[in-house]
């Protein structure tokens, strides 16, 4: 009879074990979601939970922050990545991340630095030479921005925003063969989009390039919105 009884209780406690592991698997995946205000509340319930710690916890306030970035929130952005670095000073994604939200700002000098940074803890980070080149790009350094699209691209060769931006550069330099076939290979690889936190969405509208070359302007790419997803 005791031991049917501990069977019993062992069979109840395990049930709850599973019962209680549920909502926190189901906030994890709300926190994973590529929609910002479902990510939000994921993230959030997972930070407010308290069943987490180190590197899970930073993902989590990295996710929260990405999210809220995405928003066009970005003083709570950074309050959260600066939060996920002091969990994981590690973690490249989170500087690249805050570099993307530097960037927004307009605080240049500050996005190259995470930028940087999440290249030195990740030396193989396509997106990290793709954020770094806009930089060098903004700043005019055109030749340093090639240099880091190529390296991006060599990292990443489905990277399209490298192969749009990278023919922003080309175009810059007034080698406009060469805009054409990057522009071209951005197009075949990407996607258009109205809304999406990335740097190249502001470095164009800020330079507002319109090629006079007459193959540029006949070029389908020329066409595109200005705004690129990343992938």
């Amino acid at each position: 009879m005791r031991v049917l009884s501990m069977i019993v209780l062992m069979t109840l406690f395990g049930a709850s074990a599973v019962l209680l592991g549920e909502p926190q698997q189901e906030n994890w995946s709300r926190c994973k979601s590529d929609d910002p205000d479902r990510k939000i509340g994921g993230c959030s319930a997972v930070i407010q939970s308290g069943q987490e710690t180190g590197t899970n916890l930073a993902n989590a306030f990295r996710g929260r922050g990405s999210a809220y970035a995405h928003k066009g929130d970005y003083d709570r952005a950074f309050q959260d990545y600066d939060q996920a670095l002091k969990l994981n000073p590690s973690d490249a994604k989170a500087f690249y991340g805050r570099g993307t939200a530097y960037w927004h700002k307009g605080d240049f000098d500050r996005a190259f630095q995470d930028y940087d940074q999440a290249l030195r803890l990740n030396p193989s980070y396509a997106n990290g030479f793709f954020g770094r080149g806009l930089v060098y790009e903004h700043k005019g350094d055109i030749d340093y921005a090639i240099s880091d699209y190529d390296k991006a691209l060599r990292l990443n060769p489905s990277l399209a925003s490298a192969f749009y931006e990278r023919g922003n550069a080309y175009a810059l330099k007034g080698n406009y063969d060469h805009a054409i076939k990057d522009y071209d290979q951005g197009l075949r690889l990407g996607r258009r989009c109205e809304r999406v936190l990335r740097p190249g969405c502001r470095i164009r509208q800020q330079r507002k390039l319109r090629p006079r070359d007459s193959r540029l302007r006949s070029s389908a790419a020329a066409k595109l919105k200005p705004c690129w997803c990343v992938l």
